[in-house]
């Protein structure tokens, strides 16, 4: 992840990404999406 994090609250999964909402457009948005589900899967079975 470059600009976010994840953590365990409990049995949740929280998300944090950091963005500047001025010069977000779509494809930013996506990378950023696939950057957390990329790291998630990394670590899914520590997770589960």
């Amino acid at each position: 992840l470059v600009h976010g994090a994840y953590g365990l609250d409990g049995s949740e999964v929280v998300l944090t990404d950091t963005l500047q909402l001025a010069d977000l457009d779509f494809s930013e948005l996506q990378a950023s999406l696939e950057s957390i589900f990329l790291a998630l899967r990394a670590h899914y079975e520590t997770l589960a």
